[in-house]
């Protein structure tokens, strides 16, 4: 990865120069014009000057003498125009040339100009006794490339460009892919089935915090699926746990049945129903609770009028307490319109209360006050007389299968599910539900659940 991040940091550096050097070569020949205007003016104007002086000292052949003595080499032509643009030497010019030597002004410098694969300059000189002349010096091509640059100069700042950039790019690459390559490392360790493996977002450079939100997000995806995980064992080995005893009644009482007398068979068929119907109701549960688990919100969402909604989940719970010598009372129905799914909200508050009269003794009663106790939230409070939860064990109560000691029914005895489909259901609504032991005695579950700001 530091490899890939290297060569894409430093072959877009390159790419770049090659851009440029590209831009550079179609626009050369304004570079290499403006780079003879800046430094070869003077030289122009003195070779101008030095043509004219012995052009006016000693006529053309002074002049010839004097192109010769400028540049032995004679690998640039002189080429010299009067007032009336007649050539006096050099001749005969091309039109470009000519033309350019039309262009030029008294008051302006030496005017330069690209000419097939060389240069051309000119400048206008006045002789001593007062004429003027039009001086042009046509440099060749090999000529022109003898543009005052200094060729090793410009490759060792290239080189050190490149090297610098080549620095920098490995710095680059080094801190982009260092975090990378640890939180790779560490998603490879809890592929591997190491659930507990965390990133550490403090760990992570603060220069860097995309890579600190990102290993953030991380552990908190590694934890989510920690817990889903692990309660799906758990709920793996309570499911097999909870189906043990009914199956072994069942095959208790298909062995009696078997080896019975037919007086007494009945009642071991009257067994199976039973444990028929106990194991259907576990597995329903089990299904309900596992649905809720891949909701992320209720599936279904309708306007619900919560003090009608408790008048008639209480009338109900009353009715089956009644048959167990219990009552269920509602000491007050606070009015708000909430949006939710019925269904789910009934039985969360339903399974509440059914606890709540499991465990409360004989000849007391349940009560259930819901009120808005502020403009965001609607609360529901379910109280007991019975004999409470150690307080080591209420923050289990809501986990599947699990039964408190204290709390024991005998007579109907749960299966540990009913509080822990609450808590999902609450939770689907944006709610909370929470539990303690009251001071005179009883137990109490209360429900919180948000309500918007435009809810009545």
């Amino acid at each position: 990865m530091r490899k890939f991040i290297f060569i894409w940091f430093l072959g877009s550096v390159l790419l770049v120069g090659i851009i440029s050097a590209l831009g550079a070569l179609w626009t050369g020949r304004t570079i290499r014009l403006a780079a003879w205007s800046f430094y070869e003016s003077d030289f122009v104007h003195y070779i101008a000057q030095t043509a004219v002086r012995a052009l006016d000292e000693g006529g053309v052949p002074a002049l010839e003498a004097a192109e010769k003595h400028i540049d032995p080499d004679e690998k640039m032509r002189f080429l010299v125009f009067d007032t009336g643009m007649n050539e006096i030497s050099g001749g005969p010019a091309p039109g470009a040339i000519r033309a350019l030597a039309g262009r030029l002004r008294p008051q302006d410098k030496a005017q330069f100009q690209m000419y097939g694969t060389g240069l051309v300059a000119g400048s206008i000189v006045t002789a001593h006794d007062g004429r003027e002349f039009r001086v042009i010096v046509w440099f060749p091509a090999r000529r022109v490339g003898y543009v005052p640059i200094n060729a090793w100069g410009w490759a060792g700042r290239i080189a050190a460009i490149v090297a610098t950039a080549g620095l920098l790019c490995s710095w680059l690459a080094w801190c982009l892919s260092t975090p990378l390559m640890r939180l790779r490392l560490v998603a490879r360790q809890f592929a591997s089935g190491d659930l507990k493996a965390r990133a550490d977002a403090s760990s992570f450079p603060s220069s860097l915090p995309e890579y600190r939100e990102l290993a953030r997000d991380f552990d908190e995806m590694a934890g989510r699926i920690e817990t889903l995980v692990d309660s799906q064992r758990q709920l793996l080995r309570d499911v097999s746990h909870e189906l043990r005893t009914p199956l072994t009644r069942l095959n208790l009482a298909v062995n009696n049945a078997r080896h019975a007398p037919a007086s007494a068979v009945e009642g071991s068929l009257d067994r199976i129903d039973q444990e028929s119907e106990r194991l259907n109701t576990l597995i329903d549960r089990i299904l309900r609770l596992s649905r809720f688990d891949a909701f992320a919100a209720p599936p279904h969402r309708e306007i619900i009028e919560l003090a009608d909604f408790m008048e008639t989940i209480v009338s109900d719970a009353d009715f089956e307490a009644t048959a167990r010598k219990r009552r269920v009372s509602l000491v007050r129905a606070g009015t708000c319109r909430l949006a939710g799914d019925r269904e789910l909200l009934r039985e969360a508050i339903e399974n509440i209360v059914r606890n709540a009269i499991r465990y409360t003794p004989e000849g007391t009663t349940v009560t259930v006050d819901a009120w808005r106790e502020n403009p965001s939230e609607y609360r529901i409070v379910v109280r007991d007389c019975g004999p409470g939860v150690p307080a080591e064990n209420i923050g289990a109560i809501f986990e599947p299968f699990y039964r408190a000691p204290q709390r024991a029914d005998p007579e109907s005895p749960g299966f540990g599910i009913g509080l822990a489909i609450a808590k999902r259901a609450i939770g689907l609504h944006h709610g909370t539900i929470t539990a303690c032991n009251l001071d005179g005695g009883g137990f109490e579950i209360a429900i919180r659940l948000p309500v918007p700001a435009a809810a009545v």
